[in-house]
């Protein structure tokens, strides 16, 4: 209520009141870890004696950071460890600045801005915009495919659907480190993994694939590398600006079936690599690689499964108990089991991975059948593999499901395969 005794007509002050909630509720305060003991506390103290009776207009958010360091080293003048942020600038451009900000460090732990990841987003920006540029001539060239995806395509397209809803949580949340490993890490290995598969399979690349990639890309980057973005943006003909854009759209639900198909390819890749290194070391000249996959997991791991499966809620969206309630829950649960825990320290360490794969891929990581076909993802992809498990030579590839019969090659090799898993015979 307006004060009875005041000589200020009720109308001004009214237009006074109005002027001053224009500011609150305040969405956020970004401070300094060392603040939260005094200014921060008493900031909510003051907000809370001004409003008593309404908490609405309470401050909805505040985030606090540590110290800054320089290459993991404390930032000060007297040892020359110092950068002004002119200077980062001049040295790194502003979104090579602005991108090792953003990749120092999301917590109350002292953030490292290190200066070669600046250098390498340095490098990054002019080589992802040359990127563009060759993709925009191939298709004003009529050089990019069109029409129906590849299985694998359509996996690639899915996992992107992913990555753009994970980076957009991270954000809301303010973890830009966490942001930037989905939205720009793990999004261009996506995208080299696909151009080499396209170019060792002797396919051409989607249109309509790269593109989205190009754009949805610059949408992600456009809070940590704006001027990155925008060029993007003009490049790809479109109107106003990436700053203004909405985040971008996906084809649909997030395809945790999809996401594990395309991940299974990538990851075998890999592991098929790394054990041909070590087998040709030992081996003369060869020409041919068996693959092995197998449908089933052993026993205990079935019982882990299962297991893992009991313990998931799905309030608060969904997923297992944190790491150390869920590993205490199996030794009190699962392990009481005379025959699983004498495989305790191998149960664990399965759980512990099993686990890590639901928090990324949901409730579908604890199926103890796969989802996917092994063998149909890799007989798609197998001039891909023939191609890349040994640098510079082409293989015969063939691939055996464990379940046939008379499956050629030693049964060391073929025991340790397991579900998502492959094992290699080279001869």
């Amino acid at each position: 209520p307006s004060p009875t005794a005041s000589t200020i007509p009720p109308a001004t002050l009214e237009r006074l009141r109005t002027e001053f909630e224009y500011w609150y509720p305040m969405d956020l305060r970004v401070s300094g870890k060392d603040l939260i003991g005094n200014h921060l506390t008493m900031s909510l103290y003051n907000h809370a004696a001004i409003w008593a009776d309404r908490p609405e207009m309470w401050p909805r958010g505040m985030y606090t950071n540590g110290f800054m360091m320089i290459n993991k080293q404390k930032m000060a003048k007297s040892t020359g460890n110092f950068l002004m942020l002119g200077e980062a600038v001049d040295e790194y451009s502003a979104d090579g600045a602005r991108f090792a900000l953003a990749d120092a460090g999301d917590s109350l732990l002292d953030a490292n801005f290190e200066r070669d990841v600046a250098n390498q987003a340095t490098l990054s920006v002019f080589g992802e915009e040359a990127f563009v540029a060759e993709m925009l001539a191939l298709k004003k060239e009529g050089k990019l495919r069109q029409g129906e995806c590849l299985d694998l395509e359509t996996n690639v397209m899915k996992e992107m659907d992913r990555l753009i809803s994970e980076t957009d949580k991270h954000f809301t949340r303010m973890f830009w480190r966490e942001g930037l490993n989905t939205g720009a890490w793990q999004y261009r290995i996506l995208r080299d993994f696909y151009r080499d598969w396209c170019f060792r399979m002797d396919v051409v690349m989607h249109e309509g694939l790269i593109l989205r990639w190009i754009e949805t890309s610059a949408l992600m980057l456009s809070p940590i590398c704006p001027h990155y973005a925008e060029v993007v943006w003009k490049l790809l003909g479109r109107e106003g600006f990436a700053a203004h854009a909405d985040w971008p759209t996906l084809t649909g639900a997030v395809d945790g079936k999809a996401s594990r198909c395309f991940n299974f390819l990538k990851n075998t890749t890999k592991t098929l690599r790394a054990a041909a290194l070590k087998d040709t070391k030992k081996s003369g000249e060869l020409s041919k690689a068996f693959i092995y996959i197998a449908d089933t997991y052993s026993d205990w791991k079935v019982k882990t499964l299962e297991f893992m499966q009991t313990l998931w809620s799905e309030t608060g969206g969904g997923g297992l108990p944190e790491k150390k309630d869920m590993l205490k829950a199996i030794t009190t649960g699962l392990l009481t089991d005379p025959e699983m825990k004498k495989k305790k320290k191998l149960v664990m360490q399965f759980a512990a991975f099993m686990a890590d794969e639901a928090r990324v891929i949901g409730f579908d990581a604890l199926e103890t059948e796969l989802p996917y076909n092994q063998k149909d993802v890799l007989e798609e992809s197998k001039v891909y593999l023939s191609k890349c498990i040994i640098v510079g030579k082409t293989l015969e590839v063939t691939v055996y499901n464990l379940s046939e019969a008379d499956v050629p090659g030693p049964d060391q090799k073929k025991d340790k395969a397991e579900p998502g898993k492959p094992t290699l015979f080279l001869s």
